[in-house]
């Protein structure tokens, strides 16, 4: 019911329906070579086939649950929490040489790679990134970000914080039903608020250059 929605990535949500239904026809491939070896105790080959598809559905569990958990948590949520040292190690997207010279950003640019990026992939990119698009809505592109997402408002207005979708949203009371982030997940602190808003009344740079422009984000890590 909830993959007939658009929040999903299309291509991980069909390899996951894909390695799920596997795993429902070894399991029951497995059940029935159970039930042929413990019946036939001297046939050793339904035995060794029983061990061998009941090893293969384990796998496939572990498979299928992993790509499950991307869905839910986002692709990095293995390893988001542990030591720092194992974080790089398993960091597959070296910082770009062209943004580690600081020289070549303006202060604004810089603000987003040391405050405002770290913010959104704490707190935002589970639900709005790559993995996944909750409200058909997403944040980590700059051309997508400006845009409306299912509610039809404009998240992003570079320079108008008050007019932007997205700061109305985190200002919320807690109990509000559209309170981002929802229930359930760890609020934006008071601090991570004003950076936020901050960033947006200066124009909402990335990297890259102004948002206004729909240039490509760099992805800095």
């Amino acid at each position: 019911m909830r993959a007939d929605g658009s929040d999903y990535d299309a291509k991980m949500l069909k390899i996951h329906r894909l390695y799920g239904l596997a795993v429902f026809l070894l399991t029951a491939a497995t059940i029935l070579l159970q039930r042929l070896s413990y019946r036939d105790e001297t046939a050793r080959g339904w035995a060794r086939g029983y061990r061998a598809v009941l090893s293969t559905t384990l796998a496939l569990v572990v498979v299928a649950g992993h790509f499950g958990g991307n869905l839910t948590h986002g692709s990095k949520y293995l390893v988001e929490n542990a030591p720092e040292f194992v974080r790089e190690l398993l960091d597959d997207d070296p910082v770009s040489p062209s943004i580690s010279n600081s020289t070549a950003l303006d202060a604004n640019q810089l603000y987003y790679i040391e405050k405002v990026q770290p913010l959104l992939e704490a707190k935002c990119y589970k639900c709005h990134g790559a993995d996944k698009q909750k409200g058909s809505y997403r944040l980590d592109q700059p051309e997508l970000a400006l845009k409306a997402g299912a509610s039809g408002l404009v998240a992003i207005k570079p320079g108008d914080p008050m007019s932007s979708h997205l700061a109305r949203l985190i200002l919320l009371p807690p109990q509000h039903d559209d309170v981002m982030p929802p229930a359930g997940k760890q609020p934006l602190t008071l601090e991570e608020i004003m950076t936020l808003l901050h960033w947006i009344r200066n124009g909402a740079l990335f990297p890259s250059g102004p948002t206004n422009q729909a240039a490509a984000l760099l992805q800095v890590k």
